[in-house]
């Protein structure tokens, strides 16, 4: 590899070619040469991975994906360490599912650096993990963590028709105390406290935003609930309604 300063930048000659990295990687993850130098050259040029995920020996987690997005002040960090010794399964929506036997024994702790402080939520179990720059978690192989990162925690509210015959499109406003958009998970619940997945929806809440509940003509009469959650804050609301 050959380096030479230029002006206020860098010109670097790769004196290889990187085509046998794919099957290095495939076979026992090999390929750590490759990585090392490229790592290397990265560091040197001053650029650093925004999100970095450590194992117990405070080394870098080998074989695991980093995914960020942006939604409005709101930012999402997914990790997914790559399955291994696992078998493959489709659920019934025609999403890839992995089946890890090793996960099941037990799961891997390990550190998530962020670039900064944040309100931090997990967003699949809704937890919350505090105001922190560093999380640390147990990462079963195969299953994705992903993370709600806030600046603030709206408050959620939820009103609509509070009651309704089977068959009627019941309409609901969803609003937040704070502008800027947002990921709403929209789950109901039927009179016997059944979740009811056909009628779940995710919205993107800009400032207000309507839910429709599509009632068929044989949903059972009786109470339902609808709770509302942002999916980056953890923040929540709640709205009872009967069908009659």
């Amino acid at each position: 590899m050959f380096s030479r300063r230029a002006g206020n930048g860098s010109l670097l000659y790769l004196n290889l070619v990187l085509d046998r990295y794919p099957r290095m990687r495939r076979e026992g993850f090999g390929g750590g040469e490759y990585r090392e130098l490229l790592g290397g050259l990265l560091s040197q040029l001053g650029t650093k991975a925004a999100v970095e995920v450590r194992n117990a020996a405070g080394k870098h987690l080998p074989q695991t994906a980093i995914a960020r997005y942006r939604l409005g002040d709101d930012q999402f960090v997914a990790v997914l360490q790559e399955p291994r010794g696992v078998t493959t399964r489709f659920g019934t929506d025609g999403v890839t599912r992995f089946e890890a036997p090793e996960a099941r024994a037990g799961a891997e702790k390990v550190t998530i650096r962020l670039p900064r402080t944040y309100l931090v939520t997990d967003v699949r179990t809704g937890a919350d993990l505090g105001e922190t720059d560093k999380v640390e978690v147990e990462l079963p192989s195969g299953q994705a963590l992903v993370l709600g990162l806030a600046k603030s925690r709206p408050r959620l509210s939820v009103q609509g028709a509070s009651s309704g015959s089977p068959g009627e499109h019941l309409q609901f406003q969803i609003r937040a105390s704070t502008p800027g958009r947002r990921l709403v998970r929209c789950h109901f619940f039927g009179p016997d406290g059944k979740f009811l997945p056909l009628y779940a929806r995710n919205l993107v809440l800009e400032e207000q935003a309507t839910l429709v509940f599509p009632s068929a003509l044989n949903d059972p009469a009786g109470s339902y609930r609808l709770r509302v959650e942002d999916l980056a804050t953890g923040s929540s609301a709640e709205n009872v309604f009967v069908l009659r």
